[in-house]
């Protein structure tokens, strides 16, 4: 006889608790799914989508500038490889880490080139 009980009392709180869980999702995702909040969330991945292209098309223009700049320099002179300017086994190092001498690009103002 104790032992229905127990199971019993159990199974009763374990039902218990269930719905309770249940109950809570069950309300958090009708209020999730409510019209205003579906609006909102929606505006808010267009907002986000907007603004990675935005970064994105800043980005590509900052590069196209660098570019630009870098090949410009080349033409007018201003720029030299360092491959003339190191021995061979030397390293080029940046920021403390080694590159290839081919990947660095030394660019001299135009007013110390006339001087």
């Amino acid at each position: 006889m104790m032992r229905r009980v127990l199971w019993f009392v159990t199974g009763a709180a374990t039902g218990a608790a269930v719905m309770r869980n249940t109950g809570r999702r069950l309300r958090r995702t009708a209020r999730r799914l409510a019209p205003a909040n579906v609006g909102r969330a929606a505006a808010d991945g267009v907002r986000r989508r907007v603004d990675g292209v935005r970064s994105a098309v800043a980005e590509g223009r900052a590069a196209k500038a660098n570019t630009e700049a870098a090949l410009s320099a080349r033409i007018d002179g201003r720029a030299e490889s360092l491959s003339d300017r190191i021995a061979p086994g030397d390293q080029v190092l940046v920021d403390g880490r080694p590159v290839e001498s081919s990947r660095v690009v030394v660019l001299r103002d135009r007013a110390s080139r006339d001087a």
